[in-house]
């Protein structure tokens, strides 16, 4: 080992000590020959496997298509450890995790992808559901006319069941917890002595507002305070301008629920998980200011992504729009 040492170090028809040398270049590390400085094993391989992974990431961020929506996470503020959350909680199977992550890179077989990236012949791109816009995947999971109707109103509602429902058994409206894809109608207004919850439920008010309509309204008898929760899943490049939207949108009723329940204070809670999983740092923030969340947070959030992720496949699947490369 010494004689082998002694011939890499002067560089004579040396091999190894050169191509470590690339390595820790390419990686960004420090390669050092002398013998003095030494290395636990176990964290050398913990550096050079970071260096890897920050490597490939940065590669696959720099690539036009598939590193789209790894720019829209770090433009819009997203919480890396939220936005994948999926891939540790949500107890998927491995190919619907697969599916996710090409919906991400993008390589799914819509209309603008086959004449644009795999160059065929497709006389026309609109989107077959609307034919309003071109086709993209963005287009059908947020903004095709015709998924607004029907397609996006479900997949909201199942990822806001889950609170919802978490909701009626903190406050023991519901003895045993209920499934949240249990199907049946949700009542407008339910509660008892501690609370009543309101869903989508039109508020009356003494002056015209545009929006009185509210997601979920959770007033706490306890503790007089309302809460009025607005949930919406738009597409990642659009996750900071819906939440400030949802912000503005209710800032009159606020004013107007504080007039009408004198001595509560009303609080808003916006929940924003786009399409495809992304979420900002602060949606934990704001899903903890609701006492009875404050505790299973995380476990909510896994939750209320999961239904959204499986909502927006189910669209994709609906137009049959699969995998163009393999996963």
């Amino acid at each position: 080992m010494q004689l082998v040492h002694d011939h890499e170090v002067a560089g004579v028809g040396a091999f190894l000590y050169k191509a470590a040398q690339h390595a820790a270049d390419t990686l960004g590390l420090d390669f050092r020959t002398d013998r003095e400085e030494e290395h636990e094993p176990n964290q050398l391989r913990a550096r050079i496997k970071t260096a890897e992974s920050r490597l490939l990431l940065q590669q696959h961020k720099d690539k036009s298509l598939h590193g789209v929506f790894y720019r829209h996470v770090e433009e819009q503020g997203l919480s890396k450890p939220l936005t994948f959350a999926f891939l540790k909680s949500a107890a998927l199977k491995s190919e619907t995790e697969g599916f996710i992550l090409a919906c991400q890179d993008g390589v799914i077989n819509t209309l603008s992808y086959r004449s644009r990236v795999m160059h065929m012949d497709v006389p026309d791109i609109s989107c077959r559901v609307c034919h309003r816009a071109p086709e993209t995947i963005m287009h059908i999971l947020s903004s095709c006319s015709v998924h607004a109707t029907a397609g996006y109103i479900h997949r909201h509602n199942a990822a806001l069941r889950v609170l919802y429902y978490h909701l009626r058994h903190s406050y023991g409206i519901d003895k045993t917890p209920v499934l949240p894809y249990a199907p049946g109608e949700i009542e407008s207004v339910v509660g008892n002595e501690r609370c009543r919850i309101y869903w989508n439920y039109s508020f009356s008010t003494t002056r015209l507002l545009r929006a009185t309509k509210p997601d979920v309204v959770l007033l706490d008898i306890t503790s007089k305070t309302m809460y009025v929760i607005e949930f919406s899943a738009p597409a990642e490049g659009n996750i900071v301008t819906k939440e400030e939207e949802k912000q503005t949108k209710y800032h009159d009723l606020l004013m107007e629920l504080r007039r009408l329940n004198p001595g509560y204070s009303v609080r808003m809670v916006v929940l924003i998980v786009g399409v495809l999983g992304g979420m900002r740092p602060s949606f934990l923030a704001n899903l903890r200011t609701i006492p009875a969340c404050e505790r299973p947070a995380a476990v909510l959030a896994v939750q209320m992504q999961k239904a959204v992720i499986l909502g927006s496949l189910r669209l994709l699947r609906a137009n049959d729009l699969m995998v163009t490369e393999p996963v």
